[in-house]
This record gives C-alpha cells, sequence and structure tokens, in this order.
C-alpha cells in the first residue's frame, strides 16, 4: 500500500508555493509528474519533493564544495 498522500491540483500548487496557473503550464509541458483520476490531476507528496529536489539551484559555495570533492574523487586537485 502507498502511504503516499495524494494531493489535488490546488493543493499541488500550495506545496510548491506556485500558482494555478504555473501548475497547469507544468502539467500541460510534462515537466511534473502527476495522475489522470478522470479529469483530475493528482499529485504524491514523493512526486513533489522530487520535483523540487531535481530543479535545486545551488549556491556557488555549495557548487565549490561538490567541485572539489569530485577533484579528489577522481585525483586530480591541483
Amino acid at each position: 500500500i502507498n502511504m503516499n498522500k495524494n494531493l489535488n491540483l490546488n493543493d499541488a500548487a500550495r506545496y510548491l508555493c506556485v500558482s494555478m496557473s504555473k501548475m497547469y503550464k507544468l502539467c500541460h509541458k510534462n515537466e511534473i509528474t502527476y495522475h489522470k483520476v478522470g479529469i483530475r490531476n493528482v499529485f504524491t507528496e514523493e512526486e513533489l519533493n522530487s520535483f523540487l529536489s531535481k530543479n535545486t539551484v545551488f549556491s556557488n559555495y555549495d557548487l565549490a564544495v561538490q567541485a572539489e570533492s569530485q577533484l579528489s574523487k577522481t585525483g586530480k586537485n591541483g
């Protein structure tokens, strides 16, 4: 049994802090995962969290830390 909470379009928009218009655009462009139940779009919290994770913008500091970590793994740091 999937224990994720299912959200309608309005609740999903509130969860992501975006407008209903933005949610419709994300769905229309297939930029977000959703399920069709009749004419309704249904979202799970897990899928909304995944969407947020994929759209993370990292700070310059975080990018530098990631780059340093990759360099140390490959042995190519200066």
